[in-house]
């Protein structure tokens, strides 16, 4: 009778569970270096649209309107500028709902640019219709 123990479960299922735990890295790891490469890919269209208008702001604003949609994965961008205690729009990528035909929102907590301006954070709305 040989005296040599078999190796536990446990032990047997170990190279499984690092073969498993490593393709999920490697994924996670893939995801993140896609999303990285779009951020640069945003931020030099971004650049080359600063380059190409020195002086003109408007396709600058235009870019990065759909460079932040691009990159949230969403359908319609809007950047605001400051006017005094109203928000017009200065730039926009897609048609937001319900956005169109109103005056400029005001600083305040009932819109969503003057929520964001007065909490001092970016504000991302998943569902803006909901």
């Amino acid at each position: 009778m040989s005296t040599k123990k078999s190796p536990s479960k446990a032990r047997r299922l170990a190279p499984r569970k690092s073969l498993a735990k490593l393709i999920r890295e490697n994924k996670d790891l893939s995801r993140e270096r896609d999303e990285s490469l779009e951020r640069e890919a945003a931020t030099g269209d971004i650049l080359r649209m600063i380059a190409s208008s020195p002086t003109d702001l408007q396709p600058v604003l235009d870019t990065m309107a759909e460079s932040a949609a691009r990159l949230c994965d969403a359908n319609d961008a809007v950047i605001h500028r400051v006017a005094g205690d109203k928000l017009p729009v200065a730039a926009r990528y897609g048609r937001l709902p319900g956005s169109l035909g109103q005056g400029p929102p005001g600083i305040d907590r009932d819109s969503i640019p003057g929520r964001a301006i007065i909490d001092q954070r970016t504000l991302h709305i998943h569902d803006l219709a909901t």
